[in-house]
This record gives C-alpha cells, sequence and structure tokens, in this order.
C-alpha cells in the first residue's frame, strides 16, 4: 500500500500535460468559463435545506425568541430587538428644493446640493 502512495504522491508532482493549451475552445484568455453566469431564481443548497428542516416552525421558533427575550435572555432580546429596529446607519438629511421646470436646473442646483450635503455627514 505504501507503494501505491508514493506512486500517487509521484503522479501528482509530475508536471501536467499541455493537452489544455492544445485545445483551442477551452479557456480562453478573457473569456467565462460560464458566460451566461448563474441561472436566474438558483438558490444556495444550505438554504434549501434549511427551509426544508424549519418549514412550518417559524412561528413557533419566533415565539421561543420572545419569550426566552421576556425572560430576561440577553441574546434572545438583542435578536429579537435587531429584528424589530435595525441599529441605524445614518439620519436623514432634510434640505428644500427649488422647483426644477427645465433640464438644466438640475445641473445648475448640483454644485449648491453637494455642498451641503458634504456638510450635513
Amino acid at each position: 500500500m505504501v507503494n501505491a502512495l508514493e506512486g500517487r504522491f509521484i503522479r501528482e508532482l509530475e508536471p501536467m500535460s499541455r493537452e489544455s493549451e492544445q485545445n483551442p475552445t477551452q479557456f480562453k484568455p478573457g473569456q467565462s468559463g460560464n458566460p451566461a453566469g448563474k441561472p436566474k431564481g438558483t438558490r444556495n443548497a444550505t438554504t434549501l435545506a434549511l427551509e426544508v428542516l424549519l418549514d412550518g416552525q417559524a412561528s413557533a421558533l419566533t415565539q421561543k425568541a420572545i419569550n426566552l427575550a421576556l425572560a430576561g435572555d440577553m441574546a434572545a432580546l438583542r435578536l429579537c430587538l435587531d429584528r424589530i429596529l435595525p441599529p441605524r446607519k445614518d439620519g436623514p438629511v432634510a434640505f428644500d428644493l427649488p422647483e426644477m421646470k427645465h433640464s438644466t436646473t438640475r445641473f445648475r442646483l448640483w454644485v449648491p446640493l453637494s455642498k451641503r450635503l458634504d456638510k450635513a455627514t
């Protein structure tokens, strides 16, 4: 068995053949192996498996998390609050815009508007 393993390692260390260079249709530079990309609607296998496992249990699991949070479980409380009110990323910026009757108005207003937005952040 040691000889078989040694032979396998020797084959792995041998230089790879140049067959791919001789095949003009395979892996051209700058061309994807799958130009069409992933088909639309394709879903992750793990997500599908979890959905099957949790099918019909969502309301029971949600209620369990709420009960744990009400009982003082801080991790469950954090989970519930993060779902109810996610952390704010930034606040709204309020400003008045004049009426824009012509498309040229947009370009004329852009510079002062961008300056106001810079001051707000």
